[in-house]
């Protein structure tokens, strides 16, 4: 009799663990997203300059992060269309290095889309640009392979590529790039710097980069260099080629701070 009792309990028993843990993944959740909508708006916005176009444009712009002390102080900057601008400096302890981009749970190719309608060539041109076709012929499904959570594992390089073929796709006129080369191989990161990166260059975006890779400051337009978060010189690779050769220096002395080109 007693057996007959608990019976009908024991799917509820089952599935109490796996309940318990959605609940607290959903308590979490609930928790940002308040602490999001519960951040004051800001009340005014900034005209912009006279005389800017599209792109970038900074003037003794201050940045911090969670209200805390200014990371970034008196940043003037100005990125243009067609060009590819890189700043390299001493952050100390850095407030935002965000080197892992979002992964949709969803396959490849809507990762790649993301949202967008479907123009064949250009996507065509982004796997080209990022250096997937080797990946996706490795995916049983091709483009139609499921990623993220409930999708197959990929690697690092492999979710950084799918990130920049997004972007690559999406075709914006301002491009920011945070460190996008870290997680890949060498020669990988080498070549889709050059068929990705300077070929959105020569589109006529304007791009704002991040990387600890000093030699590809060469081919940079313009180099800003940054020491305690100040901005302390502005130019070419040849004006600021001293300055670079001593933050070369410090990379190899993680205590000395942490080396961001953008």
């Amino acid at each position: 009799m007693t057996v007959a009792y608990f019976d009908p309990l024991s799917f509820g028993f089952m599935l109490w663990p796996n309940c318990r843990m959605q609940l607290q993944t959903m308590s979490a959740g609930i928790a940002r997203v308040e602490r999001l909508l519960l951040v004051p708006e800001i009340a005014t916005t900034l005209a912009a300059p006279e005389g800017a176009k599209e792109g970038i444009c900074l003037e003794h712009a201050s940045f911090s992060w969670n209200g805390e002390r200014p990371h970034l102080q008196e940043i003037s900057l100005t990125v243009r269309p067609r060009e590819l601008v890189m700043a390299v400096g001493i952050l100390g302890q850095p407030a935002y290095v965000p080197q892992n981009p979002q992964v949709l749970n969803a396959s490849v190719r809507d990762n790649i889309l993301f949202g967008l309608p479907m123009n064949e060539e250009r996507y065509e041109e982004a796997i080209a640009a990022c250096c997937l076709e080797q990946d996706l012929d490795q995916f049983v499904e091709g483009d139609a392979t499921e990623i993220g959570e409930k999708g197959i594992t990929i690697s690092g390089g492999q979710r950084a590529r799918i990130a920049l073929a997004r972007v690559y796709y999406a075709d914006a006129d301002v491009v920011i790039l945070d460190d996008p080369l870290s997680a890949m191989d060498a020669h990988i990161g080498a070549s889709v710097f050059s068929r990705c990166v300077l070929a959105l260059r020569a589109q006529g975006k304007a791009i704002l980069m991040t990387t600890n890779q000093l030699q590809l400051c060469s081919a940079a337009d313009r180099i800003l260099i940054l020491e305690a978060g100040r901005q302390v010189r502005q130019g070419s690779f040849q004006e600021t080629a001293r300055e670079l050769g001593a933050a070369s220096s410090s990379v190899a002395v993680p205590s000395e701070g942490h080396l961001v080109l953008f």
